[in-house]
């Protein structure tokens, strides 16, 4: 799937800050077994985010998702520019 393709093809830059998909655990432990069988270690796999989103914010409407994903998104930005200044 097109999916599994930009994944391995971000994971493979490795100069991302963040990167996730849309999907289920079962989504999840289908590409972690078969990008591990091209040659990613398990510390790669782990920065891949799947489920994308904070996981309190629940639900599988398109707008339930969205705000889950802009959160995460805004909770991993400040964590990196709160880190960046000492803090």
């Amino acid at each position: 799937p097109l999916d599994l393709a930009i994944c391995e093809a971000i994971l493979r830059r490795d100069d991302y800050r963040y990167a996730g998909v849309i999907g289920s655990q079962t989504k999840r432990q289908r590409f972690e077994y078969r990008l591990s069988g091209k040659g990613f270690s398990p510390q790669q796999l782990a920065r891949l985010r799947c489920p994308i989103g904070l996981p309190e914010v629940k639900g599988k409407l398109p707008a339930e998702i969205a705000v889950a994903v802009a959160a995460e998104i805004i909770a991993v930005y400040q964590r990196t520019a709160n880190a960046g200044m000492g803090g």
